[in-house]
């Protein structure tokens, strides 16, 4: 009869890193798979350092076995269960085992990746008017790692967007991490993330929303509507009409593009109530929100001529639209939420709405 001790002995320290590594797993379904999750894993881990021992007989597969149970996870298992992770948190309706919140959340990140096509825009007018600009008088004050580094942001914001829509999701996941860390190496990684305060560490991170959502678009979700095709032509069109008004001394115009995307997001989510649209309307929204906050404190240490006055204005103008957009769309999906108004997990695309 085993003694209380040997019952008592703690878990071997594979296990035991195995199941920190689950944390990051939803609750519903650590509580609900855990111990069978754990228990492939270690079969796994033990089964693959017994064949490779194969030869050697028996005796030598069962030391190997005991060995294995001490050491850490490897590497290809803790990105694997990461990944489940991402595809958990933010769900696609197809995803198995995940709850109907994990989907809302990942419909809303996928649509905001979409939505958060602005970049792409900017990219494609930056480079139309590049020819243009490069004759322009500050354009000699700029080095060549600057025009490098600008170039290479408006590639890379049009590239991520371009992918996804095609349907190369893997590949526009890696061009957005390459256009988040390419031009911050070629700066001379004179800004590092690390070194920020607390309260610019969100600002940053929260700045990079749409970018990060791209990882929503994992292997389970749904492939994005061919209409999207004509969401850039669209953003390209209000980024034009904005940059003509900064043109033609409408100082701050260009302010308005984020808020309008955000609208955009909520008009859509309020004519069909999908949490997608108001959960995207509500990301959008609050990105708008920081970026207008940003603007004004830095407005404010700016000596204010006749055009920095007309752009301190409508720079609180449109924060004060973005945080409307936030408000609207929290409040409708509360509402919706708790009439059971709220339609799920619908195709993501210009025609859900």
């Amino acid at each position: 009869m085993p003694s209380s001790a040997s019952a008592a002995a703690p878990p071997p320290p594979l296990e035991r890193s195995y199941r920190r590594l689950l944390r990051v797993l939803p609750r519903g379904y650590r509580e609900r798979w855990e111990d069978d999750v754990v228990a492939v894993l270690l079969d796994t881990e033990q089964e693959a350092a017994a064949r490779a021992v194969v030869s050697e007989g028996p005796q030598r597969q069962d030391e190997e076995r005991e060995l294995v149970l001490l050491q850490r996870p490897r590497l290809r298992e803790v990105v694997g269960v990461l990944g489940l992770a991402v595809r958990l948190h933010l769900a696609a309706p197809s995803t198995p085992g995940a709850s109907a919140r994990s989907r809302a959340v990942g419909d809303a990140a996928r649509l905001t990746a979409l939505l958060g096509l602005l970049p792409a825009a900017y990219g494609v007018v930056d480079l139309a008017l590049l020819p243009w600009q490069s004759r322009q008088p500050g354009w000699s004050q700029l080095t060549p790692a600057d025009g490098v580094e600008w170039v290479a942001g408006c590639l890379a914001a049009l590239l991520t967007w371009t992918l996804l829509v095609a349907g190369h999701r893997r590949t526009a996941v890696g061009v957005a991490v390459a256009g988040m860390v390419v031009p911050w190496l070629i700066s001379g990684a004179q800004l590092s993330p690390w070194a920020l305060q607390p309260r610019e560490l969100v600002v940053w991170l929260v700045l990079l929303v749409p970018l990060l959502s791209v990882a929503a678009w994992h292997r389970d979700a749904p492939a994005p509507s061919p209409r999207w095709w004509w969401a850039l032509p669209a953003a390209v069109a209000v980024v034009f009409g904005l940059w003509g008004l900064e043109t033609a001394h409408a100082t701050g115009a260009s302010f308005a593009a984020d808020p309008l995307v955000a609208g955009a997001a909520l008009a859509a989510g309020w004519r069909r109530p999908h949490s997608g649209w108001l959960g995207a309307a509500g990301l959008l929204g609050l990105v708008a929100l920081v970026w207008g906050v940003v603007t004004l404190g830095y407005l404010a240490g700016t000596p204010l001529g006749e055009g920095m006055a007309a752009a301190t204005v409508l720079a609180a103008v449109t924060t004060a639209a973005s945080g409307l957009v936030v408000l609207l769309a929290v409040v409708r999906l509360r509402v919706l939420a708790r009439a059971g108004r709220l339609v799920e997990h619908a195709e993501v695309g210009p025609e859900a709405c």
